[in-house]
């Protein structure tokens, strides 16, 4: 068995991050006025296989349906309207178990745009990160929407047959085998949490008590995805029904032979979008 290691069950602390940890948000305008905003987060590798230009189409679908560019933020700078080259600080500025980061930006928000609610949208990693974050602030968040996310860990066997080509990207060298090497500590952080007893239920009592305190969490999920299982991303206590419409929480795509199979595959995915994204953030804008 896996020893989980005592960092990982550790209660995470807050610190103080410097400054300049969020100075990329000084390229976009934030509209603090507006009773609305959007964080979207990115996950691990995010410019990957068109990663990029998948969220675009997400913010795109938002601006059609009356969303402003000033109430969207990028959380993570690497999913631009120009792609960018792979972000290897994004993954060192917020690793998963370095969720405080997340929980200050939100601190950050708040102090800076008292008037508005956020709904925070991640994909992956992105997405347990803005769980996690959002549960210290109750109070500024409306929704959380966590894509394909590994809020329950991560299955080692179910990693280790995946058809992961991970030479390819830089972060992951050294992870062709395992044991995982520390270069690989995001997917260690998440396998340990997996194989942690009663953390599964420790995630369901906390998306229960998102509810109880009016905060909508919503864990959509792609039920081919090689990376993260369903029954580790999907929630009992996530939102099914909105505005008398039942909303689809298992996908699926067509075939692909990235990286990492159709894991985030749903983003870029037109009928998610459509049948889901829309709906979900229709009622805010």
């Amino acid at each position: 068995a896996y020893e989980v290691p005592a960092w990982v069950l550790e209660k995470i602390k807050e610190k103080q991050l410097p400054l300049e940890t969020f100075r990329y948000l000084d390229r976009w305008t934030i509209d603090a006025r507006s009773p609305i905003l959007v964080v979207l987060y990115s996950g691990l590798a995010s410019t990957i296989d068109g990663a990029s230009r998948d969220w675009r189409k997400v913010v795109d679908s938002l601006l059609s349906i009356g969303w402003k560019e000033s109430q969207i933020i990028y959380g993570t700078y690497n999913f631009t309207t120009t792609p960018q080259p792979y972000d290897e600080g994004h993954s060192t500025r917020f690793p998963g178990q370095n969720r405080d980061s997340v929980r200050q930006l939100f601190g950050w928000l708040k102090e800076r745009c008292p008037l508005s609610r956020l709904i925070v949208c991640g994909h992956s990693e992105g997405g347990d990160l803005v769980f996690n974050a959002a549960v210290s602030h109750p109070d500024f968040v409306n929704q959380v929407i966590a894509i394909d996310a590994p809020l329950k860990g991560v299955d080692r066997a179910m990693v280790s047959a995946g058809p992961f080509e991970f030479e390819e990207l830089a972060y992951f060298k050294g992870c062709e085998s395992w044991p995982i090497d520390d270069k690989c500590e995001a997917i260690r952080f998440y396998t340990a949490l997996g194989e942690s007893p009663g953390f599964g239920e420790q995630v369901e009592n906390q998306a229960k008590w998102f509810g109880e305190h009016g905060v909508e969490v919503f864990t959509p999920s792609h039920q081919r995805d090689p990376l993260v299982a369903p029954k580790q991303a999907i929630l009992e206590n996530s939102v099914k029904r909105i505005v008398n419409r039942d909303l689809k929480l298992l996908w699926d795509t067509p075939r692909t032979s990235g990286p990492f199979g159709p894991h985030g595959d749903l983003l870029g995915h037109e009928p998610f979008i459509r049948e889901f994204i829309l709906p979900v953030f229709g009622r805010a804008s």
